[in-house]
C-alpha cells in the first residue's frame, strides 16, 4: 500500500493494519548511528545519535588493559622476605601497581622451644634441656646410679634398674614359714654350750622361693633361693628334760653361703635365751602351775644371697646340774621368712 498524499488517522483507539510491509519513503538509512523517532508532535522522522550510538563493532569481547606494570606482569609472586608493601587502585578500583620490600631483619623469632631428653653418661645417666628458637643452648641434670642401681637412657625414657639386693621384679612373693615336726632333745650330762639343730622340717603354707631339706643329714635346713632383704621372724620355746632343776637354754639362727667350704655363721640379732625357774616349792604343778618351760623370739631384717642355707639350733648355756637335759616344744616353735625387696 502507498499513500500518494498524507493520510490522517484520527480518533481515540483508531489502528492502522496492512497486511503487506509499509514502505516510509524519506526514512531510509545504512548508518547504524541513526535511529527512527516520533517526535512530541506525533510525527515520525530519523535521528542521527551521534556519540550516543552502539553497534555491534563497539560491544566489548575482552576486558580492557589497566595501566599497570606489576599487574600486566602477571600479579606479584614473591618467596623468602620479600612481601607486598603497597597496592595502587584506579577511580574505578582497579589495581594498577603493587609494591614489595625486602626485609633486612634475619631472625625476628623471639620464642624458645624446649625439648627434654635422656642422655647416657658412663654408669650415671643427664636429662638434657635443649632450647631452640630465639637462642640456643643446653641445661643438664644428673642422674647419680647408687649401688646396685643400673641406669637406662632411650629417647624421653629412663629405665631405673636394681641389681643384688632388692632387684628382684618379684620381691614380695618370696615367702615361707616352718614348725618342727618332732621334738628336739639335749639329753642329761655332757657338756654345756654343745649345740643341737632344731628340725624346722614342716612347711606351715605352702612356700614360694624357700625350701626346706628332707634329708636326714640336712635335716630342718632352710634354702632361700633368690636374693634379696628378708624379714625374719624367729619362736623358741623349751622345757627342762630330765631332771627339774634351773636351766638356761640359748637358740640363734645361722646362715652359710652356697659356695664349697662355706661355713655356718651365727646371723646376728637372732641369739635368744629361755631361763627355766627350776624346782617348785609349796604345794607343786597341780596348785601352782609349772616352772620349767620358756619362749624367746627376734624379729630381724636380712639380706640374703641366692641359694643361702639357714639353720637354727640351741644349747644348755647353764644349769644347776648335770641332770638337767633341754627339749623344744613343737607349740612354740616358728621360723618364718618373707623377701620385702
Amino acid at each position: 500500500m502507498k499513500f500518494l498524499n498524507d493520510v490522517e488517522i484520527t480518533g481515540s483507539g483508531a489502528d492502522l493494519k496492512c497486511a503487506a510491509s509499509v514502505t516510509f519513503s524519506g526514512l531510509s538509512s545504512s548508518s547504524q548511528t541513526t535511529a527512527v523517532v516520533i517526535n512530541s508532535s506525533g510525527v515520525l522522522s530519523k535521528r542521527a545519535l551521534g556519540s550516543n550510538a552502539f553497534n555491534s563493532t563497539s560491544f566489548l569481547t575482552a576486558h580492557p588493559a589497566v595501566e599497570g606494570t606489576a599487574i600486566e606482569a602477571g600479579g606479584s609472586n614473591n618467596s623468602g622476605r620479600t612481601y607486598i608493601q603497597d597496592i595502587t587502585l584506579d577511580d574505578f578500583g582497579h589495581v594498577t601497581a603493587i609494591g614489595t620490600a625486602t626485609e633486612t631483619v634475619t631472625n625476628t623469632n623471639t620464642q624458645n622451644v624446649h625439648t627434654l631428653s635422656f642422655v647416657d653418661s658412663g654408669s650415671n645417666c643427664i636429662l638434657r634441656n635443649t632450647k631452640s628458637g630465639a637462642s640456643e643452648g643446653t641445661a643438664d641434670l644428673t642422674f647419680v646410679a647408687g649401688d646396685g642401681i643400673s641406669l637406662t637412657p632411650s629417647g624421653s625414657n629412663l629405665t631405673i634398674t636394681a641389681s643384688g639386693g632388692g632387684g628382684d621384679s618379684n620381691a614380695g612373693t618370696y615367702r615361707g614359714s616352718f614348725r618342727p615336726a618332732n621334738t628336739d632333745i639335749i639329753s642329761s650330762g655332757g657338756n654345756t654350750g654343745v649345740k643341737n639343730t632344731v628340725s624346722f622340717d614342716t612347711a606351715v603354707f605352702t612356700a614360694s622361693g624357700i625350701s626346706v631339706s628332707s634329708d636326714e643329714e640336712t635335716i630342718g635346713q632352710i634354702t632361700v633361693a633368690n636374693a634379696g632383704i628378708y624379714q625374719v621372724a624367729f619362736n623358741f620355746a623349751s622345757e627342762n628334760h630330765n631332771t627339774l632343776n634351773r636351766l638356761l637354754v640359748g637358740a640363734e639362727l645361722q646362715v652359710k653361703g652356697s659356695g664349697d667350704g662355706a661355713a655356718f655363721e651365727a646371723i646376728p640379732g637372732t641369739r635368744v635365751f629361755n631361763y627355766n625357774r627350776g624346782i617348785q616349792t609349796s604345794s607343786g604343778a597341780a596348785a601352782w602351775g609349772t616352772i620349767f618351760e620358756g619362749s624367746a623370739n627376734s624379729t630381724i631384717l636380712h639380706s640374703f644371697s641366692a641359694n643361702d642355707v639357714i639353720r637354727a639350733q640351741f644349747w644348755i648355756d647353764g644349769r644347776s646340774t648335770s641332770a638337767s637335759g633341754a627339749k623344744t616344744l613343737i607349740a612354740g616353735c616358728r621360723l618364718s621368712l618373707h623377701n620385702i625387696s
